[in-house]
């Protein structure tokens, strides 16, 4: 009989496969909104994929009307941060091509190919090397449509992955994260700081409290305390005054109080008579 439930749970008929990309059709709003947040995240040199990713995450939650379904299976909190996943790469490529800032570590690796081939990043690309360009934009695109087709041909398999007891997983993740953790630095204090932060995020997760929010701040924390610093020098402290401050104040805002809004909402529901 266990045989026969195993066989059963583990059995992904293609078209299970097929409804999961007619998914992204049905919540186009989403993808079209996390697809541009991604690619503006990948505008912003030195912040990657995993910040794109849980940003788009936190706004995928804010965004659905029944955002307790999220961390049970709702498909939405995956499309959001696979679709800045892949976005913020286009993204990214502005910086590195124009400007000689990688926006992400693969861009970083670009950049060095392209120094070493003596192409010069730059804004005089887009005249001497405009076919380079759009060899890379449609690189991006060919590559994001093979790799969907790929996955959708190997995606019954891969799925058995899931099925593999987490405690053989442990050990392997924990060895990785250790020895990124000090290869990173190079000191034996990183181990300490390691360490702590996974001690602080089982408190966060047996308080219930979210961590993606604090692993963003402690990603965002440097670049935002550089580019206060810049901006101080450049304009005083009148550059909270200029019209992209204003918009992303606003668009902060907005989001503190749509949040609260909502919370405010649910929490009636909860206490409303049955």
């Amino acid at each position: 009989m266990s045989s026969s439930v195993r066989h059963d749970s583990t059995h992904y008929p293609f078209a299970d496969l097929l409804q999961g990309a007619a998914d992204v059709g049905r919540h186009w709003g989403l993808t079209l909104r996390t697809s541009l947040i991604g690619a503006v995240i990948g505008l912003i040199p030195g912040l990657g994929g995993d910040v794109a990713s849980w940003m788009c995450y936190g706004h995928a939650v804010q965004s659905s009307k029944t955002p307790e379904r999220f961390g049970k299976g709702a498909v939405e909190g995956v499309i959001g941060p696979e679709t800045a996943n892949n976005s913020k790469e286009g993204g990214a490529l502005l910086p590195t091509l124009f400007f000689g800032i990688p926006g992400s570590s693969g861009m970083a690796v670009m950049l060095g190919a392209f120094i070493m081939l003596g192409i010069q990043p730059g804004p005089s690309i887009a005249l001497e090397h405009l076919d380079l360009v759009w060899i890379l934009i449609w690189t991006l695109v060919i590559a994001n449509v093979v790799a969907a087709l790929m996955f959708l041909a190997i995606g019954r398999w891969l799925a058995l992955v899931t099925f593999l007891r987490p405690g053989l997983f442990v050990p392997f993740a924990l060895l990785l994260t250790l020895v990124g953790g000090f290869v990173g630095g190079g000191h034996w204090q990183s181990l300490i700081v390691l360490v702590g932060l996974g001690l602080l995020g089982c408190g966060f997760k047996r308080c219930d409290w979210p961590r993606a929010p604090f692993v963003i701040g402690l990603t965002l924390g440097p670049t935002l305390d550089i580019s206060l610093h810049q901006a101080l020098a450049i304009w005083g402290p009148a550059f909270v005054f200029r019209p992209i401050a204003l918009g992303l104040a606003l668009a902060t805002v907005v989001t503190v109080v749509v949040s609260l809004c909502r919370a405010r909402r649910r929490d009636r529901g909860d206490r409303a008579p049955a």
